[in-house]
């Protein structure tokens, strides 16, 4: 068993980046849905991880806490 990234769907909905769903390696893993921020009152919509495809490689939590600075993805 491996760690799975989980995303803070209310920060991430707070911003509207999307850096993670670009430049996660495997493909179809974090997707975006405009309408999970609209389900919590946000402008913008939210990220989330196909968790069955996640292989934990953290790449999304590096470039959420350093690039963009929003701390909203954990493993």
């Amino acid at each position: 068993m491996y760690l799975v990234a989980e995303i803070d769907q209310e920060i991430c909905s707070s911003t509207s980046c999307r850096l993670c769903t670009q430049f996660c390696p495997e493909s179809n893993t974090i997707q975006y849905d405009e309408g999970l921020g609209a389900e919590r009152g946000s402008k913008y919509g939210s990220a989330y991880v196909a968790v069955d495809r996640c292989k934990g490689c953290a790449i999304c939590v590096w470039v959420c806490d350093t690039m963009a600075k929003h701390h909203a993805i954990k493993l």
